[in-house]
């Protein structure tokens, strides 16, 4: 299925990774920028043809405008695109893979002045000890409002870590996120790192994991999520990390603060029980100071769950997935009467994915 991106005067809007057209990439096609309105009827905005317009999106898209911005790392291309109201795309940049960087993580960041903000998960750094294969450990980058791309920083594995995910970006021009590798010699290929970088391009590393308490990522992943910021403080979640009794011995993942000194604090730990494992995508936060967000395994039915954690740190299960609606897949979007929407990566019709499901988009009321 897709991301869910934002809730527009009760319209959904995202991408989905896969479908659209079938003869592309047959037999899972290239992906679809869609809506869906309260009704759950979909309208597909721009179907992906997996040439030099890109394949398949993922991630939130940002929205400025009535435009959506997001980019791809499949077809002939990875780019940054933008797609109007009447479902024009256009592509903003074409990334090489070389010094500029190659297969761009989604999510995007855009400030007053037109210019969007992402990461890279390869290129970059061409040194062959970054990553296998010369992939290059990945990049920071900017596009401004002409399509121009520049490089802000270059990651070199240790000790700012590889492998960046999407970026948020505070009212100074300063960029924060997660790296779900390097930093550390740990976890076979690091455990990760919060970092920030400003607006002079200047990176400090904000938080090492060690994939002890603390958290950590244990091995080769894709689910990530934005950090949340308030106060000053950042919030996020790692996959693996905290109580090791998980996933093989690599943990079950926690939810973590850390404020502007870069201490880190863990606000819950979870044990792939009741409460649930490894989660995934990040936070969203309401105005109450409450998060909420979704872990890939545990719960009731061991497909994961949907959670609530209070400024108190007390966690409750708010829904438990199921066999046709496992794979939560991307951040979660929250309205103004605390009603939670997403999209799930299996479940729904059985068509797809050997009999999985085709992914569903759901909502969830607290």
């Amino acid at each position: 299925m897709g991301r869910l991106c934002e809730m527009l005067k009760a319209t959904s809007i995202g991408s989905a990774f896969n479908g659209g057209d079938l003869t592309c990439d047959a037999p899972y096609g290239c992906g679809t920028v869609f809506k869906l309105n309260p009704a759950g009827h979909l309208i597909t905005l721009y179907q992906f043809q997996g040439g030099a317009d890109g394949g398949s999106p993922g991630g939130s898209l940002t929205r400025a405008g009535g435009i959506l911005y997001g980019a791809t790392f499949g077809g002939a291309s990875d780019l940054v695109f933008k797609v109007d109201a009447k479902g024009n795309k256009t592509t903003l940049y074409a990334f090489t893979g070389g010094a500029d960087g190659g297969s761009p993580n989604r999510g995007l960041a855009r400030d007053t002045e037109g210019n969007l903000y992402g990461t890279t998960s390869s290129g970059g750094n061409s040194d062959p000890s970054c990553e296998v294969n010369n992939f290059g450990c990945g990049t920071v980058f900017k596009i401004d409002s002409t399509g121009k791309e520049t490089v802000l920083h270059a990651f070199t594995g240790i000790p700012d870590g590889r492998w960046p995910r999407s970026v948020i970006r505070d009212g100074k021009g300063n960029l924060y996120g997660i790296t779900q590798e390097g930093g550390n010699t740990a976890c076979l290929i690091g455990c990760g790192t919060v970092f920030k970088v400003d607006a002079a391009g200047n990176l400090s590393v904000l938080h090492t994991f060690t994939g002890g308490s603390d958290g950590g990522y244990g091995y080769y992943t894709d689910y990530y999520g934005r950090l949340v910021r308030s106060a000053g403080n950042l919030y996020g979640t790692t996959l693996n990390g905290g109580d090791l009794s998980c996933g093989g011995g690599w943990g079950c993942g926690v939810v973590f603060k850390i404020n502007p000194k870069g201490k880190e604090t863990v606000l819950h730990t979870f044990t792939g029980g009741s409460d649930g494992a490894e989660p995934t995508w990040g936070l969203v936060r309401d105005a109450a100071g409450n998060f909420y967000g979704t872990t890939n395994t545990g719960g009731a039915n061991g497909f994961g769950t949907l959670f609530k954690l209070d400024s108190n740190g007390q966690l409750t299960t708010l829904y438990n997935f199921t066999l046709v609606d496992k794979g939560p897949d991307g951040e979660l979007v929250l309205d103004s009467a605390r009603n939670l929407y997403g999209a799930t990566f299996d479940g729904g019709n059985p068509n797809c994915n050997a009999g999985s499901g085709c992914g569903t988009v759901f909502k969830v009321t607290p």
